[in-house]
């Protein structure tokens, strides 16, 4: 279904079964592919591409989605392919902004106020969540994980996850302290921005094992709901995390 307020330009080619909100407008030589969902108030600017087939080769034309939430801004030459597996869905949540020529893979899940510089390339199914911020050209292997309130640098790229709460850069990319102004402008208190921090120093500088360092967090006994979420975050970690000496001294 599309709302009557949605303003589609003439050149943009828009599938059966697709399904836009109110306000949203659609931008010349926009491709939206059958199974998408866009929410309200967006603006897909010229020439992006929504739910083309993914670049898989485990692909083989099962029915599968785009669900695209509220208020986003996705610039010129996106592209955000459809998901692998019957059903299955590659997911953008609200007030997001990906910026032109970044590509967001199949089963990938961007959260809600993202933003993501030109030419980021996410691989299929990573999860970024809340709040992260990606620099430009910057590159996140399939199936990692990017925490909330996360920075990274542009030309970075990993293999590995990023934890939540820290400023990461290089390649691959390593924490370089924690992101103070972002946790501060999101409501943490000082107590906390000092647990994150010590809890920084734990993980980054005591040269042992993830197994090991979660260990150490848990007997600190930390007060803060950020550090608790990022000891939860460590101790499910599929991928792992990169270890060792921070990018920078601090």
């Amino acid at each position: 279904m599309i709302t009557d307020s949605v303003k589609i330009a003439k050149s943009a080619s828009i599938d059966e079964s697709v399904s836009i909100g109110e306000g949203t407008e659609i931008g010349e030589g926009v491709v939206i592919r059958k199974g998408v969902s866009i929410g309200k108030n967006c603006k897909i600017y010229p020439y992006a591409v929504i739910g083309e087939d993914p670049q898989d080769y485990s692909f083989h034309g099962e029915e599968s989605f785009v669900k695209i939430g509220d208020n986003n801004r996705i610039r010129e030459f996106v592209t955000i392919n459809k998901a692998v597996g019957e059903g299955e869905s590659t997911e953008l949540g609200d007030n997001n902004y990906l910026m032109a020529y970044s590509h967001v893979a199949h089963n990938a899940k961007i959260h809600n106020n993202v933003t993501i510089a030109n030419s980021v390339q996410l691989a299929g199914h990573t999860i970024i969540e809340d709040f992260v911020n990606i620099g430009g050209l910057t590159a996140i292997h399939q199936g990692c994980r990017v925490g909330k309130l996360a920075m990274v640098s542009g030309m970075s790229a990993t293999n590995k996850d990023l934890p939540p709460y820290f400023m990461f850069g290089l390649t691959p990319a390593i924490a370089a302290t924690i992101n103070r102004h972002g946790l501060k402008k999101h409501g943490a208190d000082n107590d906390a921005m000092n647990e994150i921090f010590k809890a920084f120093k734990i993980i980054y500088r005591s040269g042992v094992s993830l197994p090991q360092v979660i260990e150490k967090l848990k007997v600190e006994n930390f007060k803060s709901a950020e550090v608790k979420y990022l000891i939860s975050f460590l101790s499910d970690s599929k991928r792992g995390i990169k270890l060792g000496r921070s990018a920078v001294r601090v």
